[in-house]
């Protein structure tokens, strides 16, 4: 059983809608920015890591 609603009513939950769509998809591409920007630097971290152990990309010699 559908009832009748105000024809104003109608628009507005229409216009409502499409705002809340709106936010939606703004917070998810800030999580998706977020997520590249977290993969980002994971990466810059291991490759730091990897330059510290592999010099001019070999192992790096023990002196002792």
């Amino acid at each position: 059983m559908q009832k009748k609603i105000d024809k104003t009513l109608t628009s507005f939950i229409g216009a409502e809608r499409k705002r809340a769509s709106n936010s939606l998809q703004k917070i998810e591409q800030k999580i998706i920015r977020a997520e590249k920007r977290l993969h980002s630097d994971k990466l810059r971290q291991i490759e730091s890591v990897k330059d510290a152990l592999f010099p001019n990309g070999s192992l790096q010699e023990t002196h002792g």
